[in-house]
């Protein structure tokens, strides 16, 4: 994260394989400015198919759901400046 934060990147965790995992005290999915969690068939945590994005930032949620549904930014208006 703190390479991340000197470079200006967004750090998404690959935490397919990891719900309930943890790393020096956090759970995983929340080190990351963005946690992906899969529930497909072979998981951990399986719901047939599917995911899920663990997020706290309302600018990166904005940039998660365009990710997800390519017309929420239609649907809901246009982005709002932050």
């Amino acid at each position: 994260m703190a390479i991340a934060e000197k470079h200006g990147l967004i750090v998404i965790e690959d935490t397919c394989q990891g719900v309930g995992g943890g790393y020096e005290g956090r759970k995983l999915g929340s080190i990351g400015h963005v946690g992906a969690f899969s529930f497909n068939y072979y998981k951990n945590m399986t719901c047939g198919e599917g995911g899920g994005i663990a997020v706290n930032d309302d600018k990166l949620a904005e940039r998660v759901r365009c990710a997800i549904d390519p017309c929420h930014f239609y649907w809901h208006g246009h982005a709002t400046t932050r």
